[in-house]
């Protein structure tokens, strides 16, 4: 991970999820939760949209067993997704007739940072957020 996310502070929620359907509903309600009980980040949107994208990802391409994570850095809200799939994510070119295929896209429009790292079993692709609004106001 990039050294702007500053030191590692808490988890704010981990879960655990089979590769369905309803969990992208399901991850979406538990980080909306988590941030709302913890009241730091500005933009609760805006890590709801990425943690859908990611699942979606994992779901779709993984179809494995996924952890989704949410975490508090020094600088950052992290959410990440990690799954058993070994393949990288990788951001497609825009198909303006395809039903799909825009979740990194999104993720890199709306995520001060974001990333993958290859793990013991799968991957990890997180993005950040900076705590501080005013700090990426006009910036994506």
């Amino acid at each position: 991970m990039p050294t702007g996310l500053g030191d590692y502070q808490c988890s704010l929620g981990q879960w655990q999820f089979s590769a369905d359907a309803q969990v992208e509903g399901i991850s979406r309600a538990h980080i909306a939760q988590a941030l709302a009980e913890d009241a730091s980040p500005c933009r609760v949107d805006d890590v709801v949209a990425t943690v859908s994208e990611l699942v979606a990802n994992a779901v779709v391409h993984a179809r494995s067993d996924l952890n989704v994570l949410l975490e508090r850095w020094q600088h950052m809200i992290v959410v990440a997704v990690e799954d058993h799939s070994p393949v990288p994510p990788v951001v497609q070119a825009v198909d303006y007739f395809a039903e799909s295929g825009r979740g990194l896209q999104i993720v890199d429009s709306i995520a001060d940072h974001w990333g993958y790292d290859l793990t013991d079993v799968g991957k990890r692709v997180w993005a950040g957020f900076y705590l501080d609004c005013d700090c990426v106001e006009g910036e994506h």
